[in-house]
């Protein structure tokens, strides 16, 4: 094996990351809709339910993880799960609110629940060929006479 076929492989894993290409906003919209999925999928039972909570109100809190001064990812909470969302390692493991283990899901599981749903590529990325496109003026046109000329100093 030469040390081409090692870069090859090495940047073929670079590019079969699934966040390899997303924002970190796109990373954590990705997150919460697969999390908001695997609730939807998994009914969860808590014993100190109220007819709020029943009635499907019982809204998911979010806060910053963040971990001796650096941040980790997303903790996100329910009366019935707690689940958090570990950033560099694309890992998002849901507990239950005694603790257990519920699920631990890596970069596919993730984007497997969030759906198709999620672009893999930045929007605003286009090509230099084809520029983006001016809405149309509503204004009369003006004149190269009536507008001066503006140059850099």
């Amino acid at each position: 094996m030469t040390s081409r076929d090692v870069v090859q492989i090495a940047f073929c894993r670079i590019l079969s990351k699934s966040n390899s290409r997303m924002t970190p906003s796109q990373q954590l919209a990705r997150v919460r809709r697969s999390l908001q999925h695997w609730l939807e999928s998994h009914p969860q039972e808590d014993v100190n339910a109220t007819e709020e909570n029943e009635q499907g109100t019982d809204d998911l809190r979010e806060s910053i993880f963040v971990c001796d001064g650096f941040y980790r990812g997303r903790r996100f909470r329910t009366a019935a799960i707690a689940a958090v969302w570990f950033a560099e390692e694309d890992e998002l493991k849901i507990h239950s609110a005694a603790g257990q283990c519920l699920a631990s899901l890596d970069a596919a599981g993730i984007a497997e629940l969030a759906g198709p749903e999620v672009a893999d590529v930045l929007p605003m990325i286009r090509s230099a060929a084809t520029p983006p496109t001016a809405a149309p003026s509503t204004e009369t046109p003006q004149t190269e006479e009536a507008q001066p000329l503006r140059r850099a100093a």
